[in-house]
């Protein structure tokens, strides 16, 4: 956040605080009369988008890195999902016939289904020839993953896509989107 933003928003929570406290001792009566102030909100959504070229650099990179960490990343990014829908998919949710996987348990509170591209098709049907259990993303003890590695952030410092990049917003991160769609 800003700091203008920032100081704004702390102020505003030290003067409500003030006249709660008054209420509270009896040493102010009446409303509070910032309680209907909402703070100042921060427009915090990413403007970073990877061209076709970043993303392919990215999953290749991430290919030799880790095999599990570049189909995750390449169904985020051929599918959308976020990392938590990813995680907890299994292969009851995945339809081949229909090209599509459901997405439930979304951040949103909406179950959705999203449709596969051919590629994420073949990558799916590759990783369900080498697993038995219904876990789709799994780590090396079989557990369910649960959080992205830091392989991930590693590859992105190696290919330089933050390199001088001081506003968050237009970092490149797990959820950063492509032009794929």
């Amino acid at each position: 956040m800003p700091v203008d933003l920032l100081v704004q928003s702390h102020t505003l929570s030290i003067v409500r605080q003030v006249f709660n406290y008054a209420k509270r001792n009896s040493l102010y009566k009446g409303d509070n009369p910032v309680s209907n102030v909402e703070k100042p909100r921060e427009d915090n959504r990413r403007n970073r988008f990877l061209t076709y070229e970043e993303a392919d650099l990215l999953l290749e990179h991430l290919g030799t890195v880790s095999h599990t960490l570049h189909d995750i990343a390449l169904l985020s990014l051929h599918c959308g999902l976020r990392a938590g829908e990813i995680f907890k998919l299994s292969w009851s949710d995945i339809d081949f016939n229909n090209d599509t996987i459901f997405v439930k348990d979304t951040k949103s509170k909406r179950n959705r289904n999203v449709v596969m591209t051919s590629v994420v098709k073949t990558m799916l049907k590759d990783r369900q020839k080498s697993t038995v259990s219904d876990i789709v993303f799994q780590s090396r003890t079989g557990e369910r993953i649960t959080e992205v590695s830091r392989a991930f952030d590693r590859a992105i410092d190696h290919l330089g896509f933050n390199k001088g990049v001081t506003d968050r917003r237009l970092k490149v991160v797990f959820h950063t989107e492509t032009y794929i769609c």
